[in-house]
């Protein structure tokens, strides 16, 4: 979907693959942190008592997605505390030192903030390439941030497939003809896709006029008072967000920062939306 996969993508793209295609829950199909071609048997499988295809599932998608005034922590904030956690991509460099140079990027879900001008943010990058598994405290501005992302999920799920019959088939066409099999994984290893030396490069951000839907402008300022600080994590003692994964398993190194943080996002806001601490992750 204009990315290519384990070696980085952008925010924008992949929500705009969830509004028009959608994506499964976890029961339907765990991540892999993998190259795979999306096939069926990739999409949602059951393996009692041998693993197949699943022709009857779930898809939930997203009505609309639109960027977030990152030059205005008034809009972030407003964004966070009424919608749920946004999808940033980052200058990995810059979050540490604004004049560094901006040459690898990555992308976090932003879950609440400690002040006007500091967040919390999750980037997903597990314990390949950075410190590990865990939020961090980071400034978004548009020296930090090439952009941030809220998104509608929509109310209820509708029923599979997630791609049309004919585009199943044009995906293995173009498998068959790839020097790859489609029965195949190719996974990805840590010396072709990046090291902790290089930077963890798993954000290309695009540029708007690249993104493949049109989103809507950014929403307007901030109209009333906002806590001097939020964070979803804690909400009556209980955490309203889904389960934090890594996008990386054991050794392999997946470059697709972009993808947990948005369908990341996509998923806190379906839990919120189902009653928060009180729902089940999806």
């Amino acid at each position: 979907w204009g990315e290519d996969g384990c070696k980085g993508g952008s925010v924008s793209n992949a929500l705009s693959f969830l509004k028009q295609y959608g994506g499964v829950d976890t029961t339907c199909m765990g991540y892999r942190a993998k190259q795979q071609w999306c096939l069926p048997r990739h999409v949602c499988v059951s393996c009692y008592p041998f693993c197949k295809p699943v022709k009857e599932y779930q898809v939930y998608n997203i009505t609309e997605y639109y960027p977030v005034n990152t030059a205005s922590p008034e809009d972030l904030r407003e964004e966070i505390e009424s919608k749920g956690p946004i999808a940033c991509d980052f200058y990995a460099n810059a979050t540490r030192n604004p004049f560094a140079p901006k040459t690898t990027h990555f992308s976090a879900i932003v879950v609440g903030w400690v002040n006007s001008s500091h967040f919390i943010a999750n980037p997903n990058f597990g314990t390949i390439g950075r410190e590990g598994l865990g939020y961090e405290i980071l400034r978004v501005s548009p020296t930090t941030s090439s952009g941030c992302w809220g998104a509608t999920v929509a109310g209820t799920a509708r029923p599979g497939p997630l791609l049309p019959d004919e585009r199943f088939a044009e995906i293995r066409r173009k498998a068959l003809e790839a020097t790859t099999s489609p029965d195949e994984d190719d996974h990805v290893d840590r010396d072709s896709a990046g090291t902790a030396e290089k930077g963890c490069d798993c954000a290309i951000p695009k540029s708007p006029e690249s993104v493949r839907e049109v989103v809507t402008t950014p929403r307007p300022g901030n109209t009333r008072d906002l806590p001097v600080s939020w964070d979803w994590r804690y909400m009556g003692g209980k955490s309203a967000l889904t389960a934090v994964r890594s996008h990386h398993v054991g050794p392999t190194y997946c470059g697709a920062c972009y993808a947990m943080a948005s369908t990341s996002t996509f998923s806190d806001r379906l839990k919120i939306m189902r009653g928060g601490p009180s729902a089940e992750d999806y």
